[in-house]
């Protein structure tokens, strides 16, 4: 980990709201909401189709602390790959079957997709499934403030997204947004938002895992000439739908032979999907999918009916890539993210000096299994709640549990098998800034500007061969939400965050080693 950086709150002021008048923050905000509209940075709604939340200006962020997280995302994404993968030795578990067993008996979610893992599982064992897989990885970042001194920071890991990473197709659009508002001249010097291509770069990654499958997955025999198709798996009236599309339209574009992407819910995928003799999973008695996208799958909601939960089994175990499959998915339970604290755990899948690296981010974590070390844990917690959050294995955004709410939940489950599925982490308290949160609709008001904080995602791409071996593995672009400091969880669908972009606060401290880059 790099030297702590001073924060950019401390830093000469960038974008200073308090030297402009109410109506030059009122000509910024009318045009910030002109600029969204030509960049589209668009959600769909009831009402039809609005601008996505962001705020005006983009936020600080220290430039040593984001190069150290960019450099150390290809270890993450090995990382995460490589303890996902099943043993092949059927009388032994593998890392995830051992890690999440005690969760699966309390979570049911959890434990119909270890099931799936294991049938998986046995498929390759059995030469009748393979590893090849894409994973689109996101390590979220918050800048911790030290109790030592209010000004100094270092990023700590939030968590690692390894199913439906959203929002590549509108992020690189608020950097143009905040890039046109920085150069209108009202502070003084043009806008320092450095670049960002993860539409290119997880649109070249996805293409490159669609010919793979094109050149070695094929199965021998076939007699028929189905079409090829990318599927994306949404929700039914999804809002995110503008990323979405442009992040299927890049790949289609990128695509030599122009693939087809084809949007479908789990429901219609169990009512016109199958998996054929040849193991290709066949949709409508046309397409040959080539790959699965998920962008749902990740709350028990998803699954509405038993034939959804059998088509997921059918297309992890079909010769298509999912991405994320089972094994990623798993991987991405907050569960492993606590194991992964533990001393000598990391190093299962990194050598030292890399897992060193990847472990400098760390937040401190807790299990709350039954027994003396989650005994101890809860009583930790409870003893001084404001310094910790409790996570149940969900995502989405809105899942967590602070102060009051925190110790309410623990009361409940302390004497539960249900603590299992939970894990406690230390509550992270970056610094805040002042900034105003632009809103679809809205003319500005001086009550809009706020103490925001923010949260750096830093997106990887990693593909893997039928054996598991890897292929290709990249550092794909970043993402930066931030959020009113009064809001807890910061999920922007679920309405409680907004979309940002970063501008370097600068440091004295000398270049950071070269990372290992995992390629």
């Amino acid at each position: 980990m790099p030297k702590k950086d001073c924060c950019a709150v401390t830093s000469p002021a960038f974008h200073d709201l308090s030297t402009l008048s109410d109506d030059t923050l009122s000509f910024l905000y009318s045009e910030a909401q002109s600029s969204a509209i030509n960049n589209s940075a668009l959600f769909k709604s009831d009402s039809g189709i609005t601008q996505a939340p962001f705020t005006l200006l983009s936020s600080p962020v220290a430039e040593s602390q984001f190069k150290f997280v960019c450099d150390i995302q290809c270890s993450i994404n090995k990382l995460y790959h490589e303890l996902s993968l099943p043993s092949m030795d059927h009388s032994k578990q593998s890392f995830l079957e051992q890690q999440l067993s005690s969760v699966a008996k309390s979570d049911d979610f959890t434990r119909r997709l270890l099931d799936i893992y294991r049938k998986k599982s046995q498929a390759i064992r059995e030469g009748k499934s393979y590893n090849a897989s894409l994973g689109i990885f996101r390590s979220d970042y918050m800048m911790q403030t030290s109790e030592a001194a209010q000004t100094c920071c270092e990023m700590r890991q939030i968590e690692v997204n390894t199913i439906s990473a959203s929002f590549v197709g509108l992020t690189e659009s608020v950097g143009r947004i905040h890039t046109y508002i920085g150069n209108m001249g009202h502070f003084g010097h043009k806008s320092e938002v450095p670049p960002n291509h993860c539409l290119d770069a997880i649109s070249d990654s996805v293409v490159r895992a669609i010919n793979y499958y094109r050149n070695a997955i094929t199965p021998v025999g076939t007699t028929d000439h189905l079409e090829r198709v990318v599927v994306f798996v949404v929700l039914p009236d999804e809002p995110n739908v503008v990323d979405q599309n442009r992040l299927a339209e890049a790949i289609s574009c990128r695509d030599h032979l122009g693939v087809k992407v084809l949007r479908r819910t789990m429901e219609q995928l169990a009512a016109t999907g199958k998996r054929d003799l040849w193991h290709r999973f066949v949709l409508d008695s046309k397409y040959e999918v080539v790959l699965f996208y998920f962008r749902s799958g990740y709350i028990p909601q998803h699954y509405p009916t038993e034939a959804c939960w059998k088509i997921r089994e059918e297309m992890d175990i079909s010769l298509a890539l999912s991405c994320p499959s089972v094994a990623h998915q798993l991987a991405g339970l907050k569960k492993i993210q606590q194991v992964l604290c533990t001393p000598g755990t990391v190093e299962r899948f990194l050598p030292s000096q890399e897992a060193a690296r990847v472990r400098a981010t760390f937040a401190k974590q807790y299990s709350l299994d039954a027994g003396a070390e989650g005994d101890k844990a809860i009583e930790l917690a409870l003893g001084d709640p404001h310094n910790f959050v409790l996570k149940p294995q969900l995502e989405g955004g809105a899942n967590n549990f602070y102060d009051d709410e925190l110790v309410a939940k623990l009361n409940q489950i302390k004497d539960s098998p249900e603590r299992d599925s939970f894990i406690l982490m230390e509550r992270i308290f970056p610094p805040s800034t002042k900034n105003i949160i632009v809103k679809s609709s809205k003319p500005y008001s001086r009550e809009d500007i706020c103490d925001v904080i923010s949260e750096l995602g830093i997106y990887g791409c990693h593909i893997s061969s039928v054996d598991g071996s890897q292929l290709h593995n990249d550092m794909s672009g970043h993402l930066l939400r931030s959020k009113d400091i009064r809001q807890s969880d910061g999920g922007i669908v679920a309405g409680n965050a907004c979309l940002d972009s970063v501008r370097f606060a600068h440091s004295s401290h000398p270049p950071i080693p070269a990372a290992a880059t995992g390629k």
